[in-house]
């Protein structure tokens, strides 16, 4: 952006700025813990997300941060900016968009507005021994050949999987359904 290559990285946990030409850094920032989100950058700003549900806002010109923002988990996705909201993914099923301006309808410039839940969520997936299924509808679970499994009612379910089979499931919730995967 503008000449600047912005760049993070996990294991060292800074945010860098280098220049796009000759490679040099013009500025390093520490986050802390970052996960797989990529830089966002607009109005001076660059956007990211981190590990344990931050997202932060560092000034492009010296690597100063603007703001924080705490979101319910991780942020994997890179966020996108329209109209002075900033949207991303997070890891608790819900898309949040912050307002970053004077945008209306929205109270200030840090607070966030969730979208309504997705009627149906299961994370992590692939999973391993212990498998989360939220639902806004009473949901089943079958395995791929179609042999039931269990039946889950409205709500939050943490379900130990430990002695499921490797392999790939199907969860149906009303209209909804989705794969998830089994592994070792």
């Amino acid at each position: 952006s503008k000449g600047v290559v912005y760049y993070a990285s996990e294991y060292s946990k800074y945010l860098y700025a280098l220049n796009a030409n000759n490679g040099d850094l013009i500025w390093r920032s520490l986050l802390g813990t970052i996960s797989y989100s990529s830089p966002c950058v607009a109005n001076e700003t660059v956007y990211i997300g981190s590990e344990f549900g931050y997202l932060h806002a560092i000034n492009t010109n010296d690597g100063v941060r603007r703001w924080i923002f705490k979101a319910d988990a991780e942020i994997r996705t890179t966020p996108c900016i329209e109209d002075s909201i900033i949207y991303f993914g997070c890891e608790d099923g819900y898309l949040y968009a912050v307002n970053i301006g004077e945008k209306k309808g929205f109270e200030d410039g840090r607070t966030s507005q969730q979208l309504p839940s997705p009627s149906l969520s299961a994370h992590p997936n692939p999973f391993r021994d212990r498998l989360t299924i939220e639902t806004s509808d009473k949901a089943r679970i079958y395995s791929i050949t179609g042999q039931f499994i269990t039946e889950l009612n409205k709500g939050k379910h943490s379900i130990d999987t430990s002695r499921w089979r490797e392999g790939i499931y199907i969860v149906k919730a009303g209209e909804e359904t989705k794969r998830i995967v089994k592994i070792n």
